[in-house]
């Protein structure tokens, strides 16, 4: 069995090796449901059927620009952006639209004034096809998804699972975004300090943990 991303992060799983081995267990469960369920296999087919042409083209990804050496400061920075271009604006392919944009804008042409109503069709399409998959959504985030997934947060509706893994599949993205959804995204390596935020500064006496019946663990400050 693959173990799940990050699971070989020393700082993550290795410290804990039954968590790695209940979610690589619960990672396998979710896919095989999902991927044996008529109605998803039955969605994923009509959403590939409903993008059409335009949908199916893969698109050829630009080069990335060689990169740049990190600037002392910004009067560098200023100095190397100087004579910098765009990877499209260099007059080679400036004019070329990717494929499926193309595609897209030929079919708009064939519908002309038609354009508003069969947009509306297949909005109308996509939606039903979101609505079928809830009660599958629902059933893994009930038998898969720990606590704090499960409950979600006010004003914040949960991802819908299910769907999500629809599209990837459909248009062959990540499928990791079916598990991540349910399990949580694994955090891999360290997150330093962003300095987005001040630093709390510490109490002056100190943070003394206590514990209580039934309320767990709560800091209290430390008397003098």
């Amino acid at each position: 069995m693959a173990l799940p991303h990050g699971a070989s992060d020393a700082a993550i799983h290795d410290m804990f090796p039954a968590d790695a081995a209940a979610r690589c267990a619960a990672e396998a469960a979710i896919n095989d449901i999902v991927t044996r369920d008529a109605i998803w296999k039955r969605a994923r087919a009509l959403l590939r059927a409903l993008a059409g042409k335009e949908g199916m083209t893969p698109d050829v990804e630009a080069p990335a620009p060689a990169p740049l050496r990190q600037p002392a400061d910004i009067e560098e920075h200023l100095a190397q952006s100087a004579g910098a271009l765009h990877p499209r604006g260099d007059g080679a392919g400036a004019t070329e639209a990717p494929a499926s944009l193309c595609e897209a804008i030929a079919k708009i042409g064939r519908w002309r004034e038609a354009t508003p109503s069969k947009r509306a069709e297949r909005m109308a399409r996509l939606r039903a096809l979101s609505a079928s998959l809830t009660p599958l959504t629902d059933r893994l985030y009930d038998d898969f998804a720990p606590p704090h997934i499960h409950e979600g947060s006010p004003g914040r509706p949960r991802l819908h699972a299910a769907w999500l893994a629809c599209i990837a599949s459909a248009f062959f993205l990540d499928s990791r975004i079916l598990v991540d959804c349910i399990l949580g995204f694994v955090t891999v390596g360290a997150s330093p300090p962003s300095g987005a935020f001040p630093k709390a500064d510490p109490p002056i006496f100190g943070t003394l943990y206590v514990c209580r019946p039934r309320r767990g663990l709560r800091p209290q400050p430390m008397a003098r």
